[in-house]
């Protein structure tokens, strides 16, 4: 299809070559996971927060306002005053023109895909001149069924469906799809088939939502979904990707299911970790010491509390552990598109994790 269009393709070496590899061939268009977009994210904030003088103090305001210019975005408000105009001007068009050069300087637009894309990463993006469309599909679906177009795009949705699909969603929140691009079944695997379809609608294993202008949101894989020992469900990658948020943080992995309460495991960023340091004038005999830091793990602590101050009790982290190393795909923990392998990571840390259930008490 995109030959078809008359576009030029380039293939990355690796997704942590990604973003050089789209500037050297200067891309115009460039699809990526959400963590290159996370990653890109908080090279900004590590490098503003960490300017001397009066260069990160005016970045530490911005990002104070952009907070709540994307609080006001999700639910709906508008955002305005003479602070964020002055804000937009002086900081956020700087982080434009670096972003650009960044990227090579002819990329405006990307599509995302493969995991939900936070909403204050799409605004951020936005804010800085770059449209980036969510889609939707599986290699079950023929790839994409829903997509955000150019002119209409909506943060935090992964868009309307493509002509002739028709989308439901289920009483236990699965996203069910029909329609031309879904498979006919399995090649001869008949009881395969059989589990994946209910009526003739396609099960995609994902649970969502649609708004009322047809806009899909996709939460969380339904295998996924935490149920607390309540009754309550959670969708992990949610909390996940808002704490994901914090620069110092690279990867996390929420855990809960038929548990009193919610735990968490984080891995946290060398370089950034490093900056903050050098920027707070830390000392450490080694980086792995440097994670015990408390200076580090108060900004550690300050996520978790800013996560908990807006969700229900059931699903506010409890308790949590900060590890000294971060997770890779060599080591296992990570997949190629960079994504947590769930089930490996509570196998490798089981013991952390059993032990902040013992008398599966909170206090």
């Amino acid at each position: 299809a995109w030959l078809g269009a008359g576009l030029q393709l380039a293939f990355a070496e690796s997704v942590e070559r990604a973003v050089d590899n789209a500037a050297e061939v200067k891309a115009t268009c460039m699809p990526a996971v959400p963590r290159v977009f996370e990653k890109a994210y908080n090279k900004v904030v590590s490098d503003g927060s960490s300017a001397p003088g009066l260069r990160g103090r005016l970045f530490t305001w911005a990002m104070g306002l952009f907070e709540e210019y994307a609080s006001a975005r999700a639910v709906g408000r508008d955002y305005d005053s003479l602070q964020w105009a002055l804000a937009k001007r002086l900081v956020f068009k700087k982080i434009e023109e670096k972003l650009d050069a960044r990227f090579g300087g002819r990329l405006k637009k990307f599509i995302s895909g493969g995991a939900p894309l936070g909403k204050k990463l799409g605004y951020f993006f936005e804010l800085c001149g770059f449209l980036v469309l969510e889609g939707y599909g599986l290699t079950e679906t023929s790839a994409p069924t829903h997509a955000n177009r150019p002119k209409r795009n909506r943060v935090g949705t992964v868009g309307e469906p493509f002509p002739g699909v028709q989308v439901k969603i289920a009483d236990d929140g699965e996203v069910l799809l029909k329609g031309p691009p879904i498979m006919k079944g399995y090649w001869q695997r008949p009881e395969d088939t059989a589990a994946v379809f209910e009526d003739g609608w396609f099960k995609t294993g994902d649970i969502g939502e649609v708004d009322p202008d047809g806009y899909l949101r996709i939460t969380d894989r339904k295998k996924d979904l935490i149920k607390t020992s309540g009754g309550k469900y959670i969708a992990p990658q949610e909390l996940e990707n808002a704490l994901k948020s914090e620069p110092l943080i690279s990867q996390v992995f929420v855990h809960g299911d038929r548990r009193k309460f919610v735990s968490a495991l984080f891995t946290l960023n060398e370089d950034n970790v490093k900056a903050f340091a050098k920027e707070k004038g830390l000392t450490a005999s080694s980086y792995a010491e440097l994670t015990r830091h408390p200076e580090v793990r108060a900004r550690i602590q300050a996520a978790v509390d800013a996560l908990n101050a807006v969700q229900p009790a059931y699903a506010s982290v409890k308790r949590h552990a900060v590890l000294d190393h971060d997770w890779s795909q060599d080591t296992g923990e990570i997949t190629a598109s960079l994504k947590v392998k769930r089930k490996f990571v509570s196998e490798k840390y089981k013991s952390i994790l059993d032990g902040f259930y013992e008398g599966e008490r909170y206090d």
